[in-house]
């Protein structure tokens, strides 16, 4: 985690419980994060995720415009490499909105979702942020709003609640940013709430060509 899971500004924290929603701070909120990364780094995909910041907000990384999210709720990110400093400090900077009358730069319009009487605005990054660091050949992350990735889903078919029985699906999106072509398999293993091993299960080896994003698939067989 790289930046503080924090409400805006000292003044949305002294509001917080004390006061009638309605009457509730909305401020801009600016927030810096000085970092460097390992030398083990260079070379390699960054990528960042916010959990969600509230209502709108401008990205900057080491002065460059990185990009804009308006949503308020939804988990979003950025990939990093281009502006990245792999030999030195990098400053991460966001300034966020949380304007109960926010609008959208491109339409003009409010967020049809955002109601006082039931969304408390907290404002600033109240969620975790997330650094990535990945090889060339990575799993996406499942931020499509800004990324177009879809990352690693989970899902159960032929659900038997009596029996307390599943078969259990994974689907990873690879993208191969090497030069070459490199064959690809997915092995998935599946652990009780105890931790112990369930069941490994793993997909066919695909060939992922040069700058290409591939959908790999995997579920137990019957015996499995």
């Amino acid at each position: 985690e790289i930046m503080p899971s924090l409400v805006g500004s000292e003044m949305c924290i002294r509001d917080r419980f004390k006061v009638n929603i309605k009457y509730m701070t909305d401020t801009i909120a600016w927030y810096r994060k000085h970092f460097k990364l390992p030398k083990s780094a260079k070379g390699k995909k960054v990528f960042i995720e916010f959990e969600g910041v509230r209502q709108g907000a401008e990205f900057y990384l080491n002065g460059k415009h990185i990009g804009r999210h308006e949503n308020g709720v939804m988990a979003f990110g950025f990939a990093l490499t281009p502006y990245i400093n792999y030999d030195g400090e990098n400053v991460l900077a966001v300034r966020a909105d949380n304007d109960w009358l926010y609008k959208e730069k491109a339409t003009g319009s409010r967020f049809q979702w955002n109601d006082i009487n039931f969304n408390a605005n907290y404002g600033g990054i109240p969620k975790n942020v997330w650094l990535h660091i990945t090889d060339k050949l990575y799993q996406t992350l499942p931020l499509y709003s800004n990324l177009q990735t879809t990352g690693v889903y989970i899902y159960a078919t032929d659900i038997r609640t009596k029996t307390r029985k599943a078969i259990i699906n994974a689907e990873s999106e690879v993208r191969n940013e090497y030069d070459t072509p490199l064959n690809v398999n997915y092995e998935v293993s599946v652990y009780d709430y105890d931790g112990r091993l369930v069941s490994t299960f793993g997909s066919e080896s695909i060939q992922v060509n040069p700058k290409e994003t591939c959908l790999l698939y995997t579920s137990p067989s019957p015996r499995d």
